[in-house]
């Protein structure tokens, strides 16, 4: 199953739609502004707290970039187990079994 609108590109058209630069949206969501250039640019991998983070900033719900986020970031590469639990619990409080399969 392929995404069709990447994590990075909902993120891009967020901050277009809201006339947010990355150091406000940085600051709103509470991520480091260096740290989201490095997730827009393509330099830095997600961790599940800032994809959780941003996903809230966005106004969507908890889980919302789940799947996205297992294609994008954990299919391509060998999951890491620091990576890969966090999202196991999450999904499980959100009762998203399909995306743990």
């Amino acid at each position: 199953m392929e995404p069709t609108t990447t994590i990075r590109a909902e993120l891009e058209n967020f901050m277009k739609q809201n006339e947010l630069n990355i150091t406000q949206f940085g600051l709103v969501a509470d991520i480091n502004p260096g740290t989201v250039s490095g997730i827009v640019t393509g330099n830095r991998t997600l961790s599940v707290q800032q994809l959780d983070r941003i996903t809230a900033t966005s106004g969507h719900p908890n889980g919302y970039f789940y799947k996205n986020y297992i294609e994008e970031f954990l299919s391509a590469t060998t999951p890491n187990i620091r990576r890969v639990r966090p999202l196991f619990y999450h999904c499980a409080e959100l009762n998203m079994l399909d995306c743990i399969e």
